[in-house]
């Protein structure tokens, strides 16, 4: 039997005020595979992210590493970013359009891997209506702009994460208070078990940090 495969529908399936974008194959009696994400399904697609300005965006999988995400811009597409990605015990990644900053304009996730433990890498792009662009939510320290499991209380304007290690790995809960579409450290704790003994379960240690001037700055270490 011939089955023809049509690589080039997409849908966004609503869940609790998050869409999910999936990408999927089409075979010739109806019935739908998800894409098989390590063989480099070269498939794209494209979507408006509304709110008080529209913006145009498409995303397109190249090969079995990386999906290009593209914006229009002044009358033509530009890549915003190049979206890297691994499949970890068949779970595959996610790809979501929600207001994460509650501002009344959608927004961009892309929720790129997970571990043995559960945490969630998520990458944001906000929605500037302003600038009539999408910016990636970083936050001062540079090397933070993925971020595990992010909640956000529009009261507060408050970003919490939290990422969890198993026994002798290093677990930590963060805040951050979001200005400006650029998120401003404010507080962490770390547990650090890396050093750990497995016989008296001492050696571990905690430490606390305060966002100072846009940088965590250590305030303490507390040793078990």
């Amino acid at each position: 039997m011939l089955i023809f495969i049509i690589p080039f529908l997409a849908f966004a399936q609503e869940k609790n005020s998050i869409q999910y974008i999936d990408f999927h194959s089409v075979e010739a009696d109806g019935e739908f595979d998800s894409i098989a994400w390590n063989q480099g399904d070269k498939i794209r697609y494209e979507f408006d992210l509304k709110g008080s300005k529209s913006i145009k965006c498409a995303l397109t999988i190249n090969n079995s590493a990386n999906i290009v995400f593209d914006q229009f811009l002044k009358h033509k597409w530009q890549t915003i970013d190049t979206l890297t990605y691994n499949v970890f015990a068949d779970v595959t990644p996610a790809l979501m359009i929600t207001d994460f900053d509650s501002d009344g304009n959608e927004d961009f996730m892309y929720w790129s891997h997970t571990n043995v433990n559960g945490n969630m890498w998520i990458s944001i792009y906000l929605n500037h209506p302003d600038k009539h662009k999408l910016l990636k939510l970083e936050t001062t320290p540079a090397d933070e702009d993925i971020w595990c499991d992010p909640t956000y209380d529009p009261e507060t304007r408050i970003i919490s994460t939290r990422s969890v290690s198993g026994n002798y790995g290093i677990s930590a809960e963060s805040t951050y208070r979001l200005v400006n579409k650029v998120a401003i450290p404010i507080y962490k704790e770390e547990s650090d078990n890396t050093k750990m003994s497995s016989i008296t379960g001492k050696g571990g240690i905690i430490k606390i940090y305060n966002g100072v001037k846009g940088k965590w700055k250590l305030k303490k270490k507390v040793k078990n």
